[in-house]
């Protein structure tokens, strides 16, 4: 079954090639390569601008919360400057609260 698919596939991209002119060809590899190179699929869905936006995680109204006010900011990160750091200091503090706690976090925008 897979050496027909093969084979129909060899056929249709040999009617394809026959119907470009040289230089379609070679500006069609080149888009492709370029677009291999970057991972990126040779269609994308197209974003509607009046779709609603997605609300922000309970975890990621907190994390506005922290960096937005300086006293959670000592309280949470201390004197640590590395964002990477930061986040897994937040990520900790986020874990050792209450669902109480958390439920703060939840409705805000």
């Amino acid at each position: 079954m897979s050496q027909a698919e093969k084979a129909t596939k060899e056929r249709e991209l040999a009617v394809y090639m026959s119907t470009l002119a040289p230089g379609d060809a070679k500006r069609d590899n080149a888009l492709r390569t370029a677009r291999r190179k970057v991972r990126r699929p040779s269609k994308t869905n197209t974003k509607d601008p009046n779709a609603p936006q997605k609300s922000f995680s309970a975890y990621s109204v907190f994390l506005q919360r922290v960096r937005s006010d300086p006293g959670l900011v000592k309280e949470v990160f201390g004197d640590e400057t590395d964002l990477t750091r930061q986040t897994i200091l937040a990520a900790a503090k986020w874990g050792s609260m209450t669902d109480n706690e958390r439920k703060v976090h939840v409705h805000s925008p």
